[in-house]
């Protein structure tokens, strides 16, 4: 198979009622309108949403000769329209890895539970695994982004290993190893020099384990020379400036909110930390330091890009942020190993042409 030179993303996310298209470095970006699904069916609209897609998407598909889709109910109704058309599904992530790695806490548990909320959350959980099992074994390929994320679909979902392939993401090395930083990196270490940045980016979300990093920090030895810095937005930020006041550390946490320029600050920064207890594939990685327990593990060299720790012993993770901070050439090392590592091993244009290559190899097979 020839594949079109077209590349073209389908998304949802039209407000207007009707298909749009952006054009954005080449590439056209189709954004579907919504619907119309009956509202008294909604408990079931997961199973309905194919059907309903297949009169929008059919006009719009009909060029391509090869489909890349991360939505489930996408995938099937791509899948019924071009049945012929190699069709690999990406799969982000799944909720009962999420579960086993992320406990429901005690409050919840022990919470009077409505009765109806909990029935329909577990209807809702069980059509969307339904769907997604449907496009695993109707697609050509599934891919995931680590050995991690094949595991939990051979373990918790079935899936047949042959149709399985791991593909990590891709990282755009020249815009992290160009990024400047700046007036920044004084910003941050409010223009004391000799101040360390700790940087975290992501999610405030449970499963991202931020108060095993501020506990950690609040055990550190040389916490008075960093400055721990958290990019990101979510719903556990309120909790988190709570916990860090409670620990003793607030004067020492910046909470920055979102960014588009996430670069900039991981140029300021002397150590990242991700410590994530549930991380398909952490697209948020700095070469220098790495605290998982899951698929970082598989881009991380232990003691010579980063370290990897246990996500229940902050008193770990503190000794090895302050050996971290009284060691500079340690940190140097880590970063240049890092970097050597991303640009051979997580370049865009090779884990693209792998998909383009898995989408050759499904033609022929199929």
């Amino acid at each position: 198979m020839r594949l079109t030179p077209i590349t073209s993303r389908i998304a949802r996310g039209s407000r207007n009622g009707v298909i749009t298209r952006d054009d954005h470095a080449g590439i056209s970006i189709f954004r579907m309108p919504g619907l119309g699904l009956p509202g008294p069916l909604w408990p079931i609209w997961p199973l309905l949403e194919p059907r309903y897609l297949r009169p929008i998407l059919a006009p719009v598909l009909s060029p391509f000769n090869g489909f890349v889709c991360v939505d489930a109910a996408y995938a099937i109704c791509m899948k019924q329209l071009f049945p012929r058309v190699p069709l690999v599904f990406r799969v982000e992530g799944t909720r009962k890895g999420y579960e086993a790695a992320v406990p429901s806490d005690g409050e919840e548990k022990n919470r009077l539970p409505d009765i109806k909320r909990r029935i329909l959350e577990r209807l809702l959980a069980f059509e969307n695994d339904f769907m997604d099992k449907r496009a695993w074994n109707q697609c050509d390929a599934a891919v995931v982004k680590s050995e991690f994320m094949k595991k939990d679909l051979l373990d918790l979902y079935r899936v047949p290993e042959r149709k399985i392939h791991v593909i990590p993401n891709g990282v755009d090395f020249c815009r992290y190893s160009s990024a400047q930083p700046g007036c920044l990196a004084s910003e941050l270490r409010d223009h004391d020099e000799d101040r360390l940045v700790i940087l975290y980016c992501g999610r405030l979300v449970k499963m991202k384990n931020l108060p095993y990093l501020f506990r950690a920090v609040s055990l550190m030895r040389r916490k008075a020379q960093c400055v721990t810095v958290v990019l990101g937005d979510g719903e556990e930020k309120e909790s988190l400036q709570m916990e860090a006041r409670a620990l003793g550390i607030a004067s020492q946490v910046k909470f920055l909110g979102h960014t588009e320029h996430v670069e900039n600050y991981f140029a300021a920064s002397d150590i990242f930390v991700l410590p994530s207890t549930y991380e398909p594939f952490g697209n948020a990685l700095r070469p220098d330091f790495v605290n998982v327990r899951n698929a970082s593990r598989e881009i991380i060299v232990d003691g010579e890009t980063g370290y990897l720790v246990d996500p229940n012993n902050p008193g770990e993770l503190a000794a090895k942020l302050d050996y971290l901070v009284s060691h500079p050439e340690h940190r140097k090392k880590a970063g240049q190993q890092g970097k050597a590592l991303i640009r051979t091993k997580f370049s865009w244009t090779q884990c693209a042409s792998r998909y383009v290559e898995l989408l050759q190899q499904c033609s022929r097979e199929g």
